[in-house]
């Protein structure tokens, strides 16, 4: 559980758009989530983040990955060592899934970020948001478009 602020006002540092493995399209982090981990809560108790927007491509397995984590001390406290653990599990944790568009403004794509409490869990955002939504794909040349909900199987499929 974070921990609560004694004072009042106070600034702290927010990062609302932080990338993880399972960002496909702009996976600059390799496929060692371990590794990533550590790297990610390392950097943010090193620059004093208290809150990070857990940022993935269509869907919550990163924000997923993270929060678990984050929740189990034993492979946290392997993961990022002794010194930084209590630190690590007092950052709080959002999740923030950004949705591509087909829309180009100055030829520039204009994407949305929706950004979920803490409170809500990868399963809510997966099956009560990301499910509801759905998207159109080019079909075959001579037939119709696809018109599927916005799942990971669905996305997977597509390649």
């Amino acid at each position: 559980m974070p921990r609560h602020f004694p004072k009042g006002a106070e600034w702290r540092v927010w990062d609302l758009q932080v990338h993880t493995p399972y960002s496909e399209v702009n996976n600059g982090f390799g496929s060692d989530l371990n590794e990533y981990a550590k790297q990610f809560f390392t950097r943010a108790v090193e620059k004093n983040v208290a809150v990070i927007g857990v940022t993935d491509y269509f869907i919550a397995e990163g924000y997923r990955f993270l929060k678990d984590l984050q929740a189990d001390d034993v492979p946290l406290k392997d993961i990022v060592g002794e010194d930084i653990f209590e630190r690590a599990k007092d950052i709080t944790l959002f999740a923030n899934v950004e949705l591509r568009t087909s829309i180009l403004v100055d030829g520039n794509r204009v994407n949305y970020h929706v950004i979920f409490s803490n409170e809500v869990s990868a399963d809510e955002i997966t099956e009560d948001f990301l499910a509801e939504l759905h998207f159109t794909s080019e079909g075959n040349p001579g037939s119709a478009d696809q018109r599927d909900s916005l799942t990971k199987r669905n996305l997977e499929r597509l390649g």
